[in-house]
Parts: C-alpha cells; sequence; structure tokens
C-alpha cells in the first residue's frame, strides 16, 4: 500500500470528523466522569483506614474504570463506523456502548494482560541479562526499553483492530482478534506509521501545552479523529479482501 493511500486516508477522516462533530462527545464526557470519578477515590482513600479496603477500593476503582471506557469506546467506534455512511445520530452512540460494551471490555482484558506480559518478561529477560554480564544500571534500562518496544511491535500490535472489528463487523471476541492480527499481517507498515504518529503527536503537544488544554484536544480531537482512521482502515481494507473474493 503507498503513501499515497495514507495521505487520502488521513484527508478522508478529517472529512468524516468535520461532518460529523458528535464524534467528540463520548471522549468529553468520559474525560469529565475521570476527573470527577478520581476525585471521589482520592477522598475515599482517605477514609479507608487500612490496606485490605484501600487494595479493594483500587482493585474497584480500576474494574468500574475500564467499564466506563469499554462502553464510552464501544459508542465511539460505533459512530465513527457509521460517520462513514453520513449516518451517525446520537441514539447510535448509546445502541452501540449498550451492545459491545461487555465483550470490548473483554478486549480490553486481554489487551491489559498481553500488555503486563510484555512488560514483566522485558523485566525479568533484561535482569537476567544483565545481571549474567553485570551491565551498568543504565545500560540495562537501555536492554528493557528494547525488549519492551521489541514486544509491543512483534505482538502487541497485532491487537490494535481487535474492538474496530467486534464493533464494526459484530464478531466474537475471539473472531475480532483474529481479524485483527491478519490485518496487522497484511497492513503492517501502515497500521505502525498510524500508531507512531498519533503516539509522536500525543507526545509533543502533551510536552508544549498546559496540560488541561492537551487532555481537552486529546478527547475532543486526537482520539475521535484516530478512531475515523482506524475505522475507515478495517472498512477499506475489509471491502477490498471481499470484493479479492
Amino acid at each position: 500500500m503507498s503513501l499515497n493511500y495514507l495521505m487520502k486516508l488521513f484527508r478522508r477522516s478529517f472529512t468524516d470528523y468535520l461532518k460529523n462533530p458528535f464524534v467528540i462527545i463520548p471522549g468529553l464526557i468520559l474525560w469529565i466522569f475521570t476527573i470527577s470519578f478520581s476525585l471521589i477515590s482520592v477522598k475515599l482513600n482517605y477514609k479507608l483506614q487500612n490496606t485490605f479496603l484501600l487494595s479493594s477500593w483500587l482493585i474497584i476503582f480500576s474494574i468500574l474504570t475500564l467499564l466506563v471506557i469499554s462502553y464510552f469506546f464501544s459508542g465511539l467506534i460505533g459512530i465513527s463506523f457509521l460517520s462513514l455512511k453520513n449516518k451517525t445520530r446520537p441514539k447510535n452512540f448509546l445502541k452501540y456502548s449498550n451492545k459491545f460494551w461487555l465483550r470490548n471490555f473483554a478486549v480490553i482484558l486481554i489487551i491489559l494482560a498481553m500488555f503486563n506480559i510484555t512488560r514483566y518478561l522485558a523485566h525479568n529477560i533484561g535482569l537476567i541479562i544483565g545481571k549474567a554480564i553485570e551491565l551498568d544500571v543504565r545500560i540495562a534500562a537501555v536492554l528493557f526499553f528494547i525488549l519492551y518496544i521489541g514486544g509491543i511491535l512483534s505482538f502487541l500490535i497485532f491487537f490494535s483492530y481487535s474492538s474496530f472489528y467486534l464493533v464494526g463487523y459484530d464478531y466474537s471476541i475471539l473472531n475480532a482478534i483474529k481479524k485483527s492480527f491478519r490485518l496487522v499481517r497484511k497492513e503492517y507498515i501502515e497500521t505502525l506509521i498510524i500508531l507512531t504518529l498519533y503516539f509522536a503527536i500525543s507526545q509533543i503537544l502533551e510536552g508544549i501545552m498546559p496540560k488541561i488544554a492537551f487532555e481537552v484536544l486529546n478527547v475532543a480531537v486526537i482520539v475521535p479523529y484516530l478512531s475515523l482512521v482506524m475505522s475507515r482502515f478495517v472498512f477499506e481494507r475489509n471491502k477490498n479482501d471481499l470484493r479479492a473474493k
């Protein structure tokens, strides 16, 4: 696939964004919820006096946060796909959120588990190698980073489109992950460019903008736009696969 296609993808997705301003709403609501829920959690932490209660609340807080994230992102992905057909309506957000939040939650848990396993393996492999050849601490840290990034680029990246296939095409959890792996395997460079641009732009803007300004920009523009880009990419590649058959 050519760089020309990616440029067209970015332009078309930006047009989708301008034509469907409702895509900013899920992220804004989620952002407000996260801030409010975090403030409540901080106050509650001061009232919990023992380790067991604090640990229990941390688990509950994490699960509830992930559930809400799953709910809102299911709706965002759903309306991103509908925007390709110019059919986005506020009620469609609730339709997709209510239908897919649980399955998407399972996908998010699987991806988080894989991230943690990758980080654990990178840390321990780096530790073993570092001790074996008596590496300096800074060099060992670089080794860990290389192993961790290697794990992301060689394995975790293949989960990138799982939620998009699940919500956009109503696949089962397993089939959505399989479809994501197949797409990334076929379009690895394109996927890497899309995700690298997202993370690079986010990191640059976060470094130069006030925190509150970046957070608003992220939830109102960057994340919805990325959702539109990835939805359109999945839609167009899936359409081409069907034609090939």
